[in-house]
């Protein structure tokens, strides 16, 4: 057991040697970081708003699972491979761990055909300090159903029953 302090924080190395007892020898280095134990985090959960208020409804919503929920550090509004993420566990939960102070811009990557119902936004603006933590950081979103959409084509004009020749039809 190592009592972390704040002055213990950075990588560290250390090697392991193994000796097999029939003159086989091994040297393994590794390293590992030590965050400083007054970083901060972000926790909320990820909800099926079914009447998108943009609240959870016990009655009717429920929490959803292996939702992205990333930082958004460019502030584009899409999730980009170098950007930090995590998913909801199946009770909707998430966590953002240590987290240094500062300003994040939290956002949801919904899955196709849905939408968040948070109030005009798609993302939360959180100003963290040192060892903060920050809870119900919740998102709310809906699957769009529109019947419209995605529908066989359908023709609107009458069927064509008399063609003359060298004439363009539309």
């Amino acid at each position: 057991v190592w009592p972390v302090s704040n002055s213990d924080a950075g990588i560290h190395s250390f090697k392991i040697g193994v000796d097999d007892g029939r003159g086989g020898q091994d040297l393994q280095e590794f390293s590992f970081p030590v965050r400083n134990p007054g970083e901060a985090k972000i926790e909320g959960k990820v909800f099926n708003d079914t009447n998108a208020n943009g609240s959870f409804d016990a009655v009717t919503d429920t929490y959803l699972g292996s939702q992205v929920i990333y930082i958004d550090r460019n502030q584009n509004g899409v999730r980009d491979p170098d950007e930090r993420f995590t998913l909801s566990e199946t009770s909707g939960n998430f966590t953002i761990n240590a987290l240094p102070s500062g300003i994040y811009h939290l956002a949801i990557d919904p899955p196709q055909r849905w939408v968040s119902t948070n109030a005009s936004t798609t993302n939360f603006v959180i100003e963290l300090s040192e060892g903060q933590v920050r809870s119900n950081v919740d998102f709310g979103i809906v699957e769009v159903t529109n019947s419209a959409q995605n529908q066989n084509p359908a023709i609107i004009s009458p069927a064509l029953t008399r063609a003359v020749a060298r004439t363009n039809y539309r």
